[in-house]
């Protein structure tokens, strides 16, 4: 995770890089960003290839550390695991 080179739109604050990897699809990934406000570049989507890199777009003042405490990742098949 990283700032941004991508300028965030006008109303935020900042932009940050987020790259997920995997080994498997992912199907359903969604994030949250836990207390912090702003939006993700996308969400709600399936990962079939090794890297997918999104960005997050602060409308506060937020750390790159912030935002790794308060980034949560779920798919669809941790999900069924658990339920298992």
């Amino acid at each position: 995770m990283s700032e941004s080179s991508v300028s965030a739109p006008s109303r935020y604050k900042a932009a940050f890089d987020i790259q997920l990897s995997t080994n498997n699809t992912a199907q359903f990934v969604w994030l949250q960003a836990g207390t912090l406000k702003g939006r993700f570049s996308d969400n709600g989507f399936m990962i079939h290839t090794p890297v997918k890199t999104l960005q997050f777009f602060a409308l506060e003042d937020t750390t790159v550390t912030e935002l790794q405490s308060n980034l949560n990742v779920t798919f669809l098949n941790e999900i069924w695991a658990e339920l298992d």
